[in-house]
C-alpha cells in the first residue's frame, strides 16, 4: 500500500466519501523530496539515496561541462563615478548544484521522471544574470568524474573567482504533496474566489478537513535541511513561472503580427494571459523538474520547471530555469 492509498483508507474512516477523496487527489500533487536530513513525523520512505549535493558531477565521456554567458559585471565611468552592467560575452562554467538518481525515485508519485539514469543541475547564483542548465545522463552510459573548467577567455583580474565547489551530502528520498497555489484560498476566507476554486470547492466543499488528514500522512522535512522537490507544485511570492510563461507566449504572438505597441503595455500582457486561462491551463502542462534554495543562500530560489510530455519522452533540450531572490 502507497501512501496514496494509505491516504485513501484513513479519510475514508474519518467519513469522507470517494467522490470527495478522489477530487482532492486530483488536484494535490504527490511527489518526491529529497532531503539531507529526515522528514520529521513522516511515515518512512526507502531510506536510501536518492541524490547529492554538491562534490563533482559524472558527465558522459566526452562531452563538456555546461557553459553560459559570464555574469553582468559593474564598471566604474570616468564621468561622474556611476555604476553601469556591461555584459560581458563570455563562456563561463555553470556551478554545479546537486546530481538525482532517477531509479531510486519512489514510483508512487504523480509525474513521469525517467526510470532510469542521472539528472544534474547546474546554477550560476549571480543577482544580475543567474543561469540554470539540467543534464540527463541515460543509464549505461560511461561518465567520468569532472572538474570544472577554466573560464573562457580568462576573466579579468577583478572577476576572477574560484568557482564554490559545495560539500557533498547525500539526499534521502521520501515522498510528500503539495497543494496548488491556486486553490489556497476557501470560500470561509471571504475573499473572492476566481471561478476554477468555486468550482472545486462545489466539488469538494470539506476540502480544508481533508487537507487535515493529508498531514497525518504526509509531512514537510524540518527547517533547515537542504530539500530538492523533484514534480512538486510551485510556490513563488514574486510570481508564479508558469504565469510568465503565459504572458510570454501572448508576446510571441505580438511579435508575429508586429504589434510592437502592444509589447510595450506588460499590465495588458498580464491580464490578458489571465482572461484566457493560460496561467492555469499552463500550470498543469508545466510541471517542477527540479526547486530548491542555494546552501548559505536562502535568498535565492531556483526552479527548474519541463512540459509533462517532454518529461515523459526524457526530452531536456527545453527546461525553463526561473529565480527569485
Amino acid at each position: 500500500m502507497d501512501t496514496r492509498d494509505q491516504f485513501r483508507s484513513l479519510a475514508a474512516q474519518r467519513g469522507f466519501t470517494a467522490e470527495e477523496i478522489e477530487g482532492w487527489l486530483r488536484e494535490a500533487r504527490v511527489h518526491t523530496e529529497l532531503s539531507s536530513g529526515p522528514p520529521e513525523g513522516a511515515i518512512p520512505g526507502p531510506g536510501i539515496v536518492a541524490g547529492r549535493v554538491g562534490g563533482l558531477p559524472r558527465l558522459p565521456v566526452g562531452s563538456e561541462w555546461p557553459r553560459g554567458c559570464a555574469p553582468y559585471y559593474e564598471t566604474p565611468l570616468t564621468s561622474g563615478g556611476r555604476l553601469i552592467r556591461e555584459a560581458a560575452d563570455r563562456a563561463w562554467p555553470i556551478p554545479f548544484f546537486c546530481s538525482v538518481d532517477c531509479a531510486a525515485l519512489p514510483s508512487e508519485t504523480d509525474l513521469p521522471f525517467p526510470a532510469g539514469g542521472t539528472l544534474l543541475f547546474f546554477v550560476e547564483q549571480d543577482y544580475l544574470d543567474p543561469i540554470g542548465r539540467v543534464v540527463y545522463v541515460p543509464e549505461g552510459v560511461e561518465t567520468v568524474e569532472q572538474s570544472p573548467p577554466e573560464p573562457e577567455p580568462e576573466p579579468e583580474p577583478e572577476d576572477d573567482e574560484d568557482m564554490v565547489i559545495l560539500p557533498e551530502q547525500d539526499l534521502y528520498a521520501f515522498v510528500t504533496y503539495s497543494w496548488p497555489p491556486w486553490l489556497l484560498s476557501s470560500p470561509e476566507d471571504g475573499t473572492d474566489l476566481e471561478p476554477e476554486e468555486k468550482a472545486f470547492h462545489a466539488r469538494v466543499p470539506r476540502a480544508g478537513e481533508i487537507s487535515g488528514v493529508a498531514a497525518e500522512i504526509w509531512r514537510e522535512p524540518p527547517f533547515g535541511w537542504t530539500t530538492v522537490k523533484l514534480g512538486s507544485h510551485h510556490y513563488a511570492p514574486q510570481g508564479y513561472p508558469e504565469h510568465k510563461i503565459a504572458e510570454e507566449q501572448i508576446r510571441e504572438e505580438y511579435r508575429a503580427a508586429s504589434r510592437e505597441d502592444a509589447l510595450q503595455d506588460e499590465e495588458a500582457i498580464r491580464e490578458l494571459a489571465r482572461e484566457r486561462g493560460e496561467q492555469l491551463a499552463l500550470a498543469k502542462e508545466w510541471v517542477t523538474l527540479g526547486v530548491f534554495e542555494i546552501p548559505d543562500n536562502e535568498s535565492f530560489y531556483a526552479s527548474f520547471l519541463i512540459h509533462r510530455d517532454d518529461l515523459a519522452a526524457c526530452r531536456f533540450d527545453d527546461v525553463r530555469f526561473f529565480v527569485e531572490h
